[in-house]
């Protein structure tokens, strides 16, 4: 009793979560946009779990991955290392040996100044004359007898600076000091640099480090006019400057005298450079030539070996592993695991809002949209766990490859359009093509092999009147896919002078194999799920239209006029839902028991009355009400005792909806006419509830239809065409079709179509010659 009350809960709770996912937590009738906006939020939480699941699956590693070990370059590898998953990765010192590779390779940018060295030389000739000025243009002045030597040091050093930016060493100092910084001193020191000016000086030896690239120079004071100098020997560095002023020295006549030698070290140690790097300018070339390069990436791929046990590990090898490891880490699944659950949601928001049919996504109740995603989820997750055994068995039997052709993949796609309806098998096939593709190796051509299987193993089974079809439907499927893997081989080897044929011949085998193997899965499958979860499909409908079903027994056996009225509402009905593309198989079936539950009581339906007997007429309306209103009830009941499948049990339980029992109402009416209390309709109304769906709806029409015609005396077309659309419009007035989504254009072409087919049915015969005397010599008993 306790599990049967937790079952009991568990059942509550979900169709309470039903009520909320289908948006019918509201009471009353909800137009069709209301009901799609409440459904809004529930299918995008649906669809972000949904996603979370398909994330899952194809990020997590395989169950038999193990993890990679730590190694070092020169060591003996202890163990086989297979890589984990599909990736192009990158060495960890191909950045930095990329980066110096582009800078050796670009040439560097230099500014060059003409004027630098003039204005230099400029400099230091107002700071001569400034310092004779202030200091010894007088020789009797205070300033230069009363100041000590240091003083009078650091005031002339302090002139220098300001003029010249440069200081001097204090020997050198005293030194000009000593020599009141003369003209004659001054003159030496600029005889010296005239050298200088007009040539390229450096504060970097260029040759050794540019002679195989060259040097860009830009020139200042020629509007950043760029050239290339590939013969940096003919620039100067500061040291070559410094050896050039004292190869002047060494031609000079005055060379010996020591005050032309202080000058030489004084003019070497204040040389300014005009020549000078542009390390910004020089950086965003390199930059630029580095992005452009490529980086060695190396591409791996799932099951690769990466190491051999004994082998020797060399240094790309390991690092090789340890950026796998690095991949296969935690917080990189979560971060690959992420943003595929993210592109899975965008992807999966945008198929599912498709609204192009009746059947689309949006219309699925919870029961269906979990069913959807688990047969989406268990063909991934069995691919992905299956494939690696597949390939090892293939291997062993010689073949190198080719596992992925193997696996029955169309089977999921039947299984949704046997459950779930043709349209949504499409999206399942759109939706495996891009995770499979996602999952094998990130392959356009695999996904596209899947894409194309599906939808031909869909199109191929069509309606499925029998269960040969499963058959047919795996061998179109094998069949085309083999095509196109012939196909995608042919295109591969344009181009080759020698192609092997072996290999894309057993893919093709594989392929045709496939798809059988889908047929057989699908059709091993499909009672499975019928029973469990209480799907009827259309192999289950062919079975149940078997008139030697008990029910169907028991019914022409008990109640003929009831059994012989459910054969024709079937033809009616099956011939109008085919014309408005809705299941006509369900709506025969579903019509061929709408009234088994009459066997019960069969006297008190007028089908099965005789004409001198009528058991009502004992009766009061209202309790002839309720045993007209019983036949639903029993009827309901008998069909899940029998497992007749919820869209047959549910047409029994909605095929009069909550009409009212005209008959009966009136008569309560003309009872109850003189008194106070007067009769409510409610009494005579159908429990309900009203059709759910267009099977359910047109059953309806069909049942009330072909039981009026009989009571026609002489049918012809205008007869009959009016009883009909009276039906209708009835129904259609007392909202009896509000809940199911037949529109005005269904209900015009099931007005035409049943009127067609009623007239075929019940125009006059001809008279043959003879007959109406045959007719008059038959004796009262035969009569």
């Amino acid at each position: 009793m306790r599990s049967l009350f937790k079952f009991r809960r568990w059942a509550e709770a979900f169709q309470s979560a039903s009520r909320v996912f289908e948006g019918r937590v509201h009471h009353g009738h909800l137009a069709p946009m209301d009901l799609l906006k409440s459904r809004r939020l529930p299918l995008v939480a649906f669809n972000f779990l949904f996603a979370l699941l398909l994330g899952w699956i194809l990020v997590s590693p395989a169950p038999n991955t193990r993890p990679l070990p730590f190694v070092r370059a020169g060591e003996v590898a202890d163990q086989t290392v297979v890589s984990p998953l599909t990736t192009e990765v990158q060495p960890k010192d191909s950045l930095s040996r990329s980066r110096a590779e582009a800078q050796k390779k670009t040439p560097p940018v230099f500014d060059f100044d003409e004027s630098v060295t003039a204005l230099w030389l400029q400099k230091w000739q107002t700071a001569f004359a400034r310092v004779r000025q202030l200091f010894f243009s007088n020789p009797s002045s205070v300033e230069a007898q009363t100041t000590a030597p240091l003083q009078l040091a650091d005031r002339i050093a302090e002139v220098i600076r300001k003029e010249t930016g440069q200081q001097l060493l204090t020997s050198d100092l005293l030194f000009l000091i000593q020599n009141r910084f003369s003209t004659e001193i001054q003159g030496v020191f600029e005889e010296m640099a005239k050298p200088l000016l007009g040539r390229m000086v450096s504060d970097l030896d260029l040759f050794p480090l540019y002679y195989g690239t060259g040097i860009f120079v830009r020139q200042i004071n020629l509007g950043l006019n760029e050239s290339l100098v590939n013969d940096v020997s003919r620039i100067w560095s500061l040291d070559h400057a410094r050896g050039l002023i004292g190869q002047i020295l060494t031609s000079h006549p005055k060379r010996s005298e020591v005050a032309f030698q202080r000058i030489a070290r004084i003019l070497q140690s204040v040389l300014v450079p005009n020549l000078v790097l542009n390390a910004g300018l020089t950086e965003k070339r390199i930059q630029a030539a580095f992005s452009k390069k490529d980086l060695g990436t190396i591409t791996v791929r799932r099951g690769q070996t990466i190491l051999r046990m004994g082998d020797r590990i060399t240094e790309e090898q390991g690092e090789l592993v340890d950026t796998l490891r690095e991949l296969t880490s935690a917080w990189a699944l979560l971060k690959r695991f992420t943003v595929t659950t993210l592109l899975l949601f965008l992807f999966l928001h945008v198929l599912f809002y498709f609204d192009l049919t009746r059947r689309s996504f949006l219309r699925l109740s919870l029961k269906n949209s979990l069913v959807f995603a688990a047969i989406a989820s268990g063909s991934l997750l069995g691919m992905k766990l299956i494939q690696p055994l597949l390939m090892v068995l293939l291997s062993n039997l010689g073949v190198p490859s080719g596992a992925e052709y193997v696996m029955p993949v169309a089977a999921g796609a039947v299984l949704v359009h046997l459950l779930l309806g043709r349209e949504l098998s499409f999206s399942y096939a759109v939706l495996l093509a891009v995770c499979s593709g996602l999952l094998m190796e990130r392959s356009l051509t695999y996904g596209i092999w899947i894409f194309i299987v599906c939808s031909v193993a869909i199109q191929s089974l069509g309606a499925c009147k029998q269960r040969t079809d499963l058959y047919k439907c795996g061998a179109w499927s094998g069949a085309v896919g083999a095509i196109i893997v012939l196909a995608s081989y042919l295109n591969q080897s344009i181009g080759f002078d020698f192609y092997s044929w072996s290999t894309p011949v057993i893919h093709c085998v594989s392929a045709f194999v496939a798809g059988m193997l889908g047929s057989i899965v699908a059709s091993t499958l499909i009672p499975l799920l019928e029973a469990v979860l209480g799907y009827t499909t259309n192999l289950k409908l062919l079975e149940l239209a078997n008139f030697n079903h008990p029910l169907l027994h028991n019914l022409m056996m008990k109640a003929p006029g009831t059994y012989h009225h459910s054969v024709m509402v079937g033809s009616l009905a099956e011939i109008a839902a085919d014309k408005i593309k809705a299941n006509g198989l369900l709506a025969r079936v579903s019509a061929y028991y709408h009234d088994i539950g009459k066997m019960n009581n069969p006297l008190y339906f007028i089908e099965n009355q005789s004409p001198q007997y009528n058991p009502h007429d004992h009766l009061s309306p209202s309790i002839s009400a309720r045993i007209l209103f019983s036949h639903v009830k029993n009827g309901t009941r008998m069909g899940r005792e029998h497992n007749l499948g919820d869209p047959i049990v549910d047409i029994i339980e909605q095929h009069h909806g909550t009409t009212l029992a005209t008959y009966f109402y009136d008569r309560a009416k003309e009872m109850e006419k003189g008194k106070e209390a007067g009769t409510n309709d409610s009494d005579y109304r159908y429990p309900g509830p009203r059709p759910q769906t267009r099977e359910a709806a047109i059953v309806m029409i069909a049942d009330a239809c072909e039981a009026s015609t009989r009571s026609i005396a002489e049918p012809t077309a205008t007869k009959i065409q009016g009883m009909v659309h009276s039906i209708i419009n009835r129904r259609f007035l007392d909202q009896q079709f509000h809940d199911c989504d037949l529109t005005m254009k269904d209900l015009k072409v099931i007005e035409d179509c049943i009127s067609k087919t009623l007239l075929s049915l019940y125009h006059h015969r001809i008279e043959y010659p003879g007959q109406k005397d045959a007719l008059e010599k038959r004796s009262p008993a035969q009569a």
